[in-house]
């Protein structure tokens, strides 16, 4: 799938979701290697290929925010924040009562 498409399916998934809802985002991060490589070893290179699970907090066409840990009474808690182009999927597990 080329990538525009694949952020057009990740935004369409979004507008499905709620805040607070609880989500597993699969995601690519970027691989780096600073030592000198042999064109062998950086073709073997790939991304790497992450999950994370926690509270939807914020959503819009450039990033996510997710808390693994959430205190409604304050709105606050921890963050991570992934752009919609390393995203590759968001599953839906539940909402927060």
């Amino acid at each position: 799938m080329g990538w525009i498409k694949q952020i057009l399916r990740i935004r369409k998934c979004l507008k499905g979701l709620n805040l607070h809802d609880i989500v597993l985002v699969y995601w690519d991060d970027i691989a780096s290697d600073s030592s000198w490589l042999s064109s062998e070893a950086r073709d073997k290179m790939t991304v790497y290929k992450c999950c994370s699970v926690g509270f939807l907090t914020h959503k819009n066409n450039q990033r996510i925010k997710i808390s693994s840990s959430y205190i409604f009474r304050d709105d606050s808690g921890s963050a991570e924040i992934i752009p919609i182009g390393c995203i590759t999927d968001i599953v839906y597990l539940g909402r927060a009562e």
